[in-house]
């Protein structure tokens, strides 16, 4: 049987321990913002103008704004087509990250859509870019210049 004083001791070390890891905790999410850009570029009607930016092989630059949004239509970024795939195709825009909720009817059962933000660089800088997301629901598929960088799931096996 433990005594009164054992008792307190080990519920004052699990607090400490608690606070240490919280504290660890809050340093690292402070440390992370560090590596971002102390300006973001503003992504305006599904545009990020990053021309004149001088980029770093240590900092990340958040895309947050206005992207293009198509709902209900899963649009492959075919680049052999003669005409834009986008074109004909209902846009909206949504704010990223966000909800895009306020797209759809309320009677769409199955929600889906594409996402499209274009990037403007300045040629021949030579850089090579790396695109962190962290959520995409079900299934994605990202096309960087109409080539597929990453699929997760099959976002079209629905339009088949």
């Amino acid at each position: 049987m433990m005594n009164a004083g054992t008792g307190k001791r080990w519920i004052a070390a699990i607090l400490i321990f608690l606070i240490g890891i919280t504290g660890i905790r809050l340093l690292w999410l402070q440390a992370l913002t560090a590596f971002e850009y102390p300006r973001k570029p503003e992504v305006v009607q599904g545009v990020a103008d990053l021309r004149g930016w001088k980029f770093t092989d240590h900092q990340t630059l958040r895309l947050d704004g206005e992207w293009e949004f198509y709902p209900s239509a899963l649009i492959d970024p075919d680049e052999s087509a003669d005409r834009d795939p986008f074109s004909g195709a209902e846009k909206s825009y949504v704010h990223v990250p966000g909800s895009w909720q306020t797209s759809f009817d309320e009677d769409d059962v199955y929600q889906y859509g594409t996402y499209r933000l274009r990037i403007l660089t300045d040629q021949g800088t030579g850089n090579t870019f790396g695109l962190r997301i962290r959520e995409a629901g079900n299934a994605s598929a990202v096309y960087v210049n109409g080539n597929l960088l990453h699929e997760a799931g099959k976002p079209y096996d629905r339009m088949n």
